[in-house]
């Protein structure tokens, strides 16, 4: 690697000053000096399996390979499209909110915030503990809504568990290693929450002149 040193065995000049060392696999294992010796390789094998065979022996080992699945091919495009579908899933909701009744709008957006919690689940960077905790966050909204009415402390607590959980399915942890929070660990999978937040907020607002009046949003606020 350094440019100016000169490799040369014999009157052979393999590399000159001036340039650095680059070598073919033939060239690796060509035979220089007496007694000969190979530049650099060992020797060349055709395929991982008759590697392994040279290395050792034909039948002393196995061979395991580590494949991505196409379960987490799809978790990996859903975990780089979940500020999108996360904006989604909570617009649906607060659609769902202005809206009398529970249809559609409610079942998509707790099918896309699923979608969310399962691509990282199966990534392996999610556990069940994330939904758990979405859960009991849609379960003091409701509270809020049904037993509470005007409240405002269960749903204000609830709608943090609720984005508190899925910046933490977000975080790159593994499972059994310790738990050791940072501004680097936190940072993308808060960017990507308060984006959602955003974008979804946004979409709700150009959309609320043209939502009918009352539903559950008519309990959260006074119209």
């Amino acid at each position: 690697i350094d440019s100016e040193a000169v490799l040369k065995i014999g009157e052979e000049v393999i590399k000159p000053a001036g340039e650095l060392l680059s070598l073919t696999a033939a060239e690796a294992v060509k035979m220089y000096g007496k007694p000969p010796k190979p530049l650099l390789g060992a020797g060349i094998a055709e395929s991982v399996e008759e590697l392994i065979s040279k290395l050792h022996g034909a039948g002393e080992h196995g061979v395991t390979r580590l494949q991505t699945s196409w379960a987490e091919r799809v978790a990996q495009h859903i975990s780089w499209m979940a500020p999108v579908l996360m904006s989604l899933g909570m617009l649906a909701l607060l659609i769902e909110f202005k809206t009398p009744g529970f249809g559609i709008f409610g079942i998509t957006g707790l099918s896309l915030l699923a979608v969310v919690f399962m691509g990282h689940y199966v990534a392996g960077l999610s556990g069940h503990e994330p939904l758990v905790v979405f859960l009991l966050g849609v379960a003091l909204v409701a509270a809020e809504l049904f037993f509470f009415p005007g409240m405002m402390i269960p749903a204000l607590a609830g709608a943090a568990l609720m984005l508190g959980s899925l910046v933490w399915a977000m975080l790159d942890l593994w499972p059994g290693e310790a738990i050791s929070f940072s501004g680097d660990l936190l940072l993308k999978p808060l960017s990507s929450v308060l984006l959602a937040v955003f974008l979804a907020l946004v979409m709700f607002i150009a959309l609320f002149r043209y939502l009918p009046q009352g539903g559950v949003w008519g309990r959260l606020v006074l119209e």
